[in-house]
């Protein structure tokens, strides 16, 4: 289907990874007789392969098929690696009326060295004979092997079952997926740009800056945007001419923002406070002069930051940020600089496809378009933007991580799935939206079922990195299969 700029993309993920269950769908013969493929019948023996209801294919496990009993046992072993942690899903469900609504239960138990799971639990019952009306329920659990081989054991439990059959289908053990680990943060062109890191009240010294000029500026509680502490220039007199400044690693030709706060602490006795920024080794040199807002206060919660924003293209492979205080008659007044930072500014559409695209192929919506994917690789050109990846070869190692990942975490008590993806930076667009589904068909686009993790952390410079999980834990229960979609429209 050919879609337009307008038109939806998407990048599913969802949990899965290879099975180490042998014929856990149940669907290798022979059928109906007490033996089944790969798996090992004990106990009281009474489990067959039939067709009662499934969630895979057309057959699933029965136990006490034909006969009012319970003991009856069905086991795999398979191999682990001790130390590592693994999901195990299941599917399990009752075909038939349980005679006098006798509680039919099922038992499953995964053994290594040690018991590392059992559990036993009430079958849900749908009261029909009909195997397209059979519910079965959906199993999620973890474990951690301590052995080279596990073995995973269902039994199950109750009579009363003359008439009713415990199923089971879709078996899967799989390696869990690796916990999504917290980002590394990059790192920024700035050293302490938020004015946290001491020695603090130092007149002349400012952690990660170069003090110079007059030599009076400090970093000080006199106000801030960011927690507590700015840098405060002429405290404790009245002096101008004070400089702070700072060099840093720049790509050339690279365009970067600039950006600041600044206010007046205190009650100045003569002209408006100024302010210069300028950015050294910039191309054109980027030299601004601006008149914070003055609160005429002392009181530190009610001085009034503005926010500024600069854009610089860089002439070469560093460039030196410099403040400079410009006016005295400020004995009783500072001017306070807080949350400085310097970012690339992540390209428009057009400036990106330049990078990778012939001016011909630019104009060719089936190679430079929108919605095009010139190298096959399943992601369209707009989300190669978004990702910030590179949309000519394929997916290289480079770009891996910049791909949607599903993740488990925990808080200590719960473990979540997890849905973690990095969004461009100054994207003008749709905002995103994870869509949520249970079958790939009927996609959840309200994001009631997921919640945010945390706050987004810095990536590559041109995007940050947004995790959301499901709001219901996978370790209390039953839960349903869940897919994972980011919808992106222009």
């Amino acid at each position: 289907m050919l879609l337009t700029l307008a038109s939806l993309l998407a990048a599913s993920a969802s949990v899965g990874a290879q099975n180490l269950i042998a014929n856990g769908d149940f669907e290798i013969s022979p059928y109906n007789v007490n033996t089944i493929s790969n798996w090992t019948i004990s106990g009281n023996g009474r489990v067959a392969e039939l067709t009662e209801g499934a969630t895979s294919g057309t057959h699933c496990a029965s136990f006490n098929e034909g006969s009012n009993s319970e003991g009856n046992v069905l086991s795999q072993s398979f191999p682990t690696t001790p130390g590592q942690s693994y999901v195990l899903e299941f599917d399990s469900g009752v075909f038939g009326i349980p005679a006098g609504g006798a509680n039919m239960q099922m038992r499953f138990q995964v053994l290594g060295n040690t018991t590392r799971w059992d559990e036993t639990f009430a079958e849900s019952v749908s009261n029909s004979y009909d195997p397209n009306t059979v519910y079965l329920h959906h199993y999620y659990r973890t474990f951690t092997a301590d052995s080279a081989t596990t073995t995973l054991k269902f039994t199950d439990v109750g009579l009363g079952n003359s008439g009713a059959d415990t199923m089971l289908d879709t078996v899967s053990v799989t390696a869990a997926p690796t916990p999504t680990p917290a980002p590394t943060p990059i790192i920024l062109p700035l050293a302490n740009g938020d004015f946290e890191s001491g020695p603090f009240n130092l007149p002349g010294t400012v952690g990660g800056w170069v003090v110079g000029g007059n030599n009076h500026i400090e970093t000080i509680s006199q106000g801030c945007t960011s927690p507590i502490h700015s840098a405060g220039f002429s405290v404790g007199g009245d002096s101008f001419n004070n400089t702070l400044s700072q060099s840093f690693v720049t790509t050339p030709g690279q365009v970067y923002s600039l950006d600041f706060a600044a206010g007046v602490f205190g009650q100045r006795n003569g002209s408006q406070l100024q302010l210069r920024a300028q950015i050294i080794g910039s191309s054109p040199a980027l030299n601004v002069t601006i008149t914070p807002p003055d609160a005429f206060t002392f009181n530190p919660n009610s001085v009034s930051f503005q926010q500024y924003h600069f854009t610089f293209t860089a002439g070469g492979s560093s460039a030196t940020l410099q403040f400079t205080d410009l006016v005295g008659s400020n004995v009783s007044a500072d001017l306070m600089l807080d949350t400085v930072s310097i970012l690339p500014v992540p390209p428009t559409f057009q400036q990106w496809q330049s990078t990778y695209f012939t001016a011909l192929q630019q104009v060719d919506p089936n190679t430079g378009g929108w919605t095009a994917d010139p190298d096959k690789d399943g992601i369209r050109n707009g989300l190669e933007y978004y990702f910030h990846m590179n949309p000519t070869g394929g997916i290289p190692a480079a770009d891996q991580p910049s791909l949607p990942a599903v993740g488990l975490s925990s808080d200590g008590t719960n473990t979540y799935v997890t849905f973690t993806y990095r969004r461009l930076l100054g994207w003008s667009g749709n905002a995103p939206v994870v869509a949520v589904s249970n079958d790939l068909v009927t996609w959840d686009t309200t994001q009631t079922q997921i919640e945010q993790v945390g706050a987004p952390a810095r990536a590559d410079g041109f995007t940050d990195i947004l995790t959301v999980r499901l709001k219901t834990p996978i370790n209390q229960g039953p839960v349903v299969r869940k897919h994972f979609r980011l919808v992106l429209t222009q």
